[in-house]
């Protein structure tokens, strides 16, 4: 009996045995499954992470070929093998040309072991100069009392046919002023400044206004600097000297002419008949001179290369008061002593009074417009001083793109790509570990971009005629007095020069 019972208990502690080792193994399967499965969701959790990051990476490298497109470059951006770093990951974008003139860019971000391909179509083509509105290349500083809107011509006209006071009821909230630096706007308890429209600093500018200022619009900085293009200066034979000291006025007529010099005397007056295409070396108003362009059967562009003065009390008439008629380039940069006194004169002064409907586009100097002085039209400089009381208001028929202006790039499409098959993209392994490993420089996306081969044919400082050619940026653009015609590798005119 008592064996029977034996034998009974030790079968019981056999079977809670095997099955306590049951409950374990099963413990231990349940156990392995949920760490696979942890294992498994967090690599999808990071897999999905590469793959966001390296959606944005792409993004990225459309957004600086784009850059590189405004400031001249090709667009492209690194290769398949030796690609750009950004961040954690690398990039690569390809430009390519359609027939019709469109460009194609198609940028691959790859980050740890995400792959990611996109692609835009732009179109890029030049603005108006005029289209910048007021705007400095560098710091702008708004003086107190000044005034900055827009208008529309047609509006003022209607205006003026219902009867209305000249310009009353036909200004927008739309003025454009701008720069690639800090805006400084001055204001003062008798003399409030007022701004409607945007003020729009450089990338890394601010604004900076002070009480009795009112900004309508934003102040937010732009998003990429504005590139000033170079002035095409008209290749003519000089005239010699041209000065009118008459108390009768002198009319120019209408064509071509340029001058060595032109000077007005004090109170005298100037004649200028479009359509016409003027060059002179120095532009010189003597005090209460008057300038008047005659713009009813064409435009007045009037170029100078060398000095600028308009003297205190000058007046600048345009007499249709169309803004897109009247151009005045101004070339000049050098300060230096013109006249033997040990003290030098800046470029460019402009001391005239009145109102003048005109655009005046001077890339390489200072200007400091006189207290006072209305503008309506455009007016762009190296760095840019308005004077106290100044009124300047944009005309808005000045947006329509004459090719003159700076390159814009204008974006058409954008999709989603399949990866091209590349071996970098193949091998699912973090390409900046693999690159390190193989020695690549790495550089960034702005060390990154493919310069722009290019020829140029111009007339030099010295009145030479000169045939360059190689990587646009490398250009010594001081040297050019004219541009005779330029073209860039894949133009037709490429060949030609």
């Amino acid at each position: 009996m008592e064996c029977r019972v034996a034998r009974t208990r030790s079968a019981r502690r056999g079977s809670v045995l095997l099955i306590a080792l049951m409950v374990t193994v099963g413990v231990a399967m349940l156990g392995a499954c949920l760490l696979q499965f942890s294992a498994s969701a967090s690599r999808a959790q990071l897999q999905s992470v590469d793959q966001k990051r390296a959606f944005y990476v792409a993004e990225a490298g459309l957004s600086e070929s784009i850059f590189g497109m405004m400031v001249g470059k090709s667009g492209n951006i690194g290769s398949a093998e030796s690609p750009a770093r950004f961040g954690d990951g690398v990039l690569w974008v390809e430009a390519l040309k359609t027939e019709d003139g469109r460009i194609v860019l198609e940028s691959n971000g790859l980050c740890g072991g995400g792959r990611a391909s996109q692609s835009i179509v732009v179109q890029q083509h030049a603005n108006s100069i005029a289209s910048l509105g007021i705007f400095s290349d560098g710091d702008l500083v708004v003086r107190a009392g000044s005034v900055i809107d827009s208008y529309d011509p047609d509006a003022q006209l209607l205006a003026g046919l219902v009867g209305l006071l000249p310009g009353a009821g036909a200004m927008s909230s739309s003025g454009k002023i701008g720069s690639n630096g800090n805006i400084t706007v001055q204001g003062a308890k008798r003399s409030v400044t007022r701004i409607d429209g945007d003020v729009t600093p450089g990338v890394n500018g601010t604004v900076i206004s002070s009480a009795n200022v009112t900004i309508s619009g934003s102040t937010v900085p732009r998003s990429a600097p504005v590139v000033l293009p170079p002035i095409d200066v008209p290749s003519l034979v000089s005239q010699g000297t041209l000065v009118h000291m008459a108390s009768q006025a002198l009319t120019i007529a209408t064509g071509q002419h340029r001058y060595d010099s032109l000077t007005v005397g004090a109170h005298s007056r100037l004649v200028v008949v479009g359509p016409q295409t003027m060059v002179v070396g120095s532009m010189v108003l003597e005090r209460g001179a008057r300038l008047l362009l005659d713009t009813s059967n064409g435009k007045v562009d009037i170029h100078a290369t060398d000095y600028v003065s308009f003297g205190a009390g000058s007046v600048i008439d345009n007499q249709q008061h169309d803004p897109a008629k009247a151009h005045l380039y101004i070339s000049a940069s050098r300060t230096i002593d013109r006249n033997g006194d040990g003290v030098p004169e800046a470029p460019v002064t402009m001391l005239c009074t009145g109102a003048m409907y005109a655009t005046v586009y001077a890339p390489a100097a200072s200007l400091t417009l006189s207290n006072g002085l209305e503008v309506f039209g455009a007016v762009t400089a190296a760095s840019l001083v308005l004077g106290e009381n100044s009124k300047l208001h944009f005309d808005e028929a000045l947006l329509v793109d004459d090719g003159t202006g700076p390159d814009d790039v204008k974006l058409l499409s954008w999709k989603v790509l399949e990866l091209p098959e590349v071996p970098l993209i193949n091998m699912r392994v973090d390409p900046v570990v693999l690159l390190r490993l193989q020695g690549a420089a790495l550089l960034s996306p702005c060390d990154s971009h493919q310069d722009v081969e290019f020829k140029i044919k111009y007339i030099s400082v010295k009145g030479e005629r000169v045939v360059w050619a190689g990587v646009e940026a490398k250009f010594d653009w001081s040297q050019v007095r004219s541009v005779v015609a330029i073209g860039r590798l894949g133009d037709a005119l490429f060949g030609i020069l």
